[in-house]
């Protein structure tokens, strides 16, 4: 198995658990301080508990529910003019003025160097948008410019759905995403998978940690930490 590389026997955490003890059980006493060590250690003895049985099961980076990956090499990629945000359409429905030819946004690009903003879609009717001409998301206000030149065709991309991997001995959650693998091409030679990302998160980045239990988030109760591992599709030459 995989362990995860993150040190936990440092400050202020000072787990210094040792499977060699054979611990078990932490068992707390009246009239005795409980340690943060102790509540620490005590995840870390039912965590290898649940790896234990995972590495008899599983492989590292085993799929265990959900999770499928797909590759779509029918995608359509749409080019917009320079001035427009291909984010803003993220998700949406696009159609153009006539609203005879509709299509579904399944991911966007910004634009990068001499490649413009590009939406990447299904069409739900009609095959085509016309060059230079005007886009509008569904539902809003929101329009774009289709570029003037080479402004569709062919992509590829893959995607993931929401599933759990068994990851360094957790069960972690995995959670949909898209990658583009040719931005202007659907013939990919890429191999394709998940990265790891180990992280300890505090309430300076994810304020839902602090303390609610005044009915609000509370400033001055930062409270614990949290250790997470991260799941990125992403590809390789």
């Amino acid at each position: 198995m995989a362990n995860v590389t993150t040190n936990f026997n440092v400050d202020p955490y000072y787990d210094d658990y040792n499977e060699d003890n054979q611990y078990l059980r932490v068992l707390f006493r009246p009239g005795y301080a409980v340690q943060g060590r102790e509540m620490t250690q005590l995840q870390t003895i039912l965590q290898k508990q649940s790896s234990r049985l995972g590495d008899h099961i599983f492989k590292d980076g085993s799929a265990v529910l959900g999770g499928e990956l797909t590759l779509d090499t029918q995608i359509s990629y749409l080019k917009l003019i320079a001035a427009d945000t291909a984010s803003t359409f993220a998700g949406g429905v696009v159609r153009d003025s006539s609203s005879a030819t509709r299509a579904q946004v399944i991911t966007t690009d910004a634009a990068v160097g001499t490649d413009p903003p590009t939406l990447y879609i299904k069409f739900i009717s009609g095959t085509t948008f016309a060059a230079g001409s005007t886009i509008t998301l569904d539902g809003t206000s929101t329009t774009g410019t289709v570029a003037s030149t080479n402004h569709t065709g062919n992509a590829s991309i893959a995607s993931i759905n929401r599933g759990v991997y068994f990851v360094s001995g957790f069960f972690a959650l995995c959670l949909p995403q898209t990658l583009v693998l040719e931005k202007y091409t659907n013939t990919p030679t890429y191999r394709i998978g998940l990265t790891t990302t180990e992280s300890i998160v505090d309430s300076t980045t994810d304020a839902s940690l602090l303390d609610p239990s005044t009915g609000t988030t509370n400033a001055n109760a930062p409270g614990a930490t949290r250790f997470k591992i991260g799941l990125t599709l992403a590809k390789k030459t």
